[in-house]
């Protein structure tokens, strides 16, 4: 066989392997290239829901927690339930802002008291008590007055924080002057205490 002859027979040969080969690979690539396409569809939508659940978990871990605190204030208010003075002598109170007003720091101190009412307690036992408002007037050093603020806050006795206020004139340059307090509390008694005749506190 001539040179050419077999020149011509391998470039018909190679002809028709090429052309099955080539129909082969476009196949290949209607298949593959779709196929690569929704994949990286699935995977942003798996990533969506991914982060969906996490977000989900992450609000059922926050409200589990909410809930554990929500328990815990109820038996804290419970337990100071039992607590609650009989007569609105035997308030810790202003005895304890009286006490506060002559630590360091504290330049002026004056508290006073208004009248006792009922009012509905949600989850206190027996559901009522008698509730006064003791508003105080401080003067001194943020610290000393923040000390008093946590003290009153924190007696056994049951004693909510209603408002704080701190004020220092605008024309003091000295940063050490004193600072104006204006607290206000809510302070509980049991029930019976607003028919009990009460003294002026001050």
């Amino acid at each position: 066989m001539s040179a050419t002859k077999v020149s011509r027979w391998f470039r018909v040969e190679l002809a028709a392997t090429a052309l099955p080969v080539s129909v082969a690979v476009g196949m290949l690539g209607l298949f593959t290239v779709p196929n690569y396409l929704r994949a990286l569809d699935w995977e942003r939508e798996a990533s969506v829901y991914r982060a969906q659940a996490s977000e989900a978990a992450a609000r059922q871990d926050g409200l589990q927690a909410l809930q554990s605190e929500v328990d815990r204030l109820r038996r804290e208010l419970a337990e100071r339930g039992r607590m609650l003075p009989g007569s609105p002598d035997q308030g810790a109170l202003l005895s304890a802002l009286g006490r506060s007003g002559e630590r360091k720091g504290i330049v002026n101190s004056e508290s006073k008291s208004g009248r006792l009412s009922v009012v509905s307690v949600p989850g206190l036992t027996g559901g009522k008590a008698s509730r006064r408002s003791v508003e105080a007037q401080m003067s001194g050093q943020f610290d000393a007055l923040f000390t008093a603020l946590s003290g009153a806050e924190g007696l056994p006795a049951l004693v909510a924080v209603r408002s704080v206020e701190f004020t220092r004139s605008p024309a003091v340059q000295d940063p050490n002057a004193p600072i104006e307090a204006h607290f206000t509390f809510d302070e509980y008694f049991a029930e019976r205490a607003a028919a009990t005749p009460e003294r002026d506190g001050g």
